[in-house]
């Protein structure tokens, strides 16, 4: 298996991410990559979004620091584990489709916040474009309680849109 790649953006979500992402990366015997993008510029997208109304420096250096926090105790387990950190203020599914692609990514990891059809019309759902834009695998964690938070394993390939 090639890598593997975790989408975390420090919301609820996270956890389950990292988990279920930790959990394959051990199971296949993997690299994992912990990926944030953040956006510098006014946006939407999955970025950093426990940082709001703070400078793009700041944003920049409290996600490299929380990234480093998510990945101490994945390496104290004995993982493989890189943090990937991506400024920009384009689109956040191309940023992470993109880097995806770069290192040679077998599988993405990402959550999806659960909203609703008029917010997925209005705003977009990222984890959906990555589903779409993808050219590996994708396992969607899905923003449920965690009683509730079973991954649904989908694979996408270019122009596919298996379920």
């Amino acid at each position: 298996m090639k890598n593997i790649v975790a989408c975390v953006d420090f919301s609820k979500t996270t956890s389950a991410v990292i988990e279920t992402a930790a959990a394959l990366a051990t199971a296949l015997r993997t690299k994992l990559y912990l990926l944030n993008v953040v956006v510098v510029e006014n946006g939407i997208g999955y970025e950093t979004v426990v940082f709001a109304g703070e400078t793009p420096a700041q944003k920049t250096h409290k996600a490299r620091a929380k990234l480093n926090e998510l990945r101490e105790p994945l390496l104290e387990h004995g993982l493989d584990v890189a943090t990937i950190l991506i400024e920009g203020s384009a689109s956040s599914i191309k940023a992470i489709t993109d880097e995806s692609k770069r290192i040679d990514a077998g599988l993405i990891v990402i959550g999806s916040h659960g909203h609703g059809a008029l917010h997925r019309m209005l705003v977009g759902s990222t984890a959906e474009g990555v589903l779409h834009k993808a050219l590996c695998p994708v396992v969607v964690v899905p923003g449920r309680s965690s009683e509730e938070n079973s991954p649904a394993i989908v694979h996408a390939k270019a122009g596919s849109r298996a379920r």
